[in-house]
């Protein structure tokens, strides 16, 4: 039973690197698509090139190791599956209608497909017997707490300032859809993902553990994107490039946690 979960994940896997690949190609070279906003097509560009050099790679990796029977290739596995997903909730939800429609819903529903047998291949048995040391679930937990806990701050004090205003605070571009589709997924996809997560952790708990690695990839894709998007934006955007040495750090941190936590599988096999 389990076998056949592994085949229907991996099939689904090479069907959504595919869709990702044409996706990624056409994002680069189809100009049409900036999510509405005028200077998001650089960001598009920025998040596509990230998914053929880095993504893109990282998948076919994590595809071959998971076959062999890797605990952190399924993992990463399911972790960029993940970020594939929340990736194109933007597109197909925020994008306007059009040549790649169907690429985006394909990926939606062969991504969510992925993640439920991705979720399903993993031995929790194991990985339940990984045992992290207090200094490393520490290092684990601090970035998984970050992500959380600043878009909580942050969509709260915009929700709280629209219920006495009326008025939607800026914090991406001022499209009033942008604003309200991207909490939305950042609640979903990361700040209660997250908190769960931490708490779990703390509690042993197996779940927690794949949960944080999930969370971590997530965070990295990103704040990568968000780097590359800086030199891209720059002529749209003044100060772009204010932000990137503090995403930098994050960056190399969140890398940091994601080693350790990896690491730490150790000889479960």
């Amino acid at each position: 039973m389990l076998k056949t979960k592994l085949q229907i994940a991996y099939k689904l896997s090479i069907i959504l690197m595919i869709l990702l690949l044409i996706q990624s190609l056409a994002g680069i070279f189809l100009d049409e698509i900036s999510l509405g906003i005028d200077y998001m097509s650089e960001g598009i560009k920025a998040q596509e090139i990230r998914n053929l050099a880095i993504v893109l790679p990282i998948f076919v990796s994590a595809l071959i190791f998971s076959i062999k029977g890797s605990i952190r290739a399924n993992l990463i596995l399911l972790g960029v599956v993940y970020s594939v997903l929340y990736n194109n909730m933007h597109m197909l939800f925020g994008e306007d209608y059009n040549k790649l429609l169907m690429i985006y819903i394909l990926i939606f529903f062969v991504s969510v497909l992925a993640l439920v047998y991705g979720f399903m291949m993993i031995d929790y048995q194991k990985i339940s017997e990984i045992n992290l040391t207090k200094k490393s679930l520490v290092i684990l937990v601090i970035p998984v707490v970050f992500f959380s806990l600043i878009l909580f701050l942050m969509y709260v004090s915009q929700y709280t300032v629209y219920i006495f205003t009326d008025e939607i605070l800026p914090l991406y571009s001022g499209n009033k859809d942008f604003e309200s589709l991207i909490p939305k997924l950042n609640f979903s996809f990361i700040v209660f993902p997250g908190i769960i997560s931490s708490l779990w952790l703390f509690k042993k708990k197996p779940m927690g553990f794949v949960l944080a690695i999930i969370i971590l990839i997530l965070g990295l894709n990103l704040f990568i994107v968000m780097i590359i998007a800086a030199v891209f934006q720059s002529k749209y955007l003044v100060g772009g490039w204010d932000l990137v040495p503090l995403w930098s750090v994050i960056t190399i941190y969140s890398f940091y946690a994601l080693f350790i936590a990896l690491k730490s599988i150790g000889n479960v096999k």
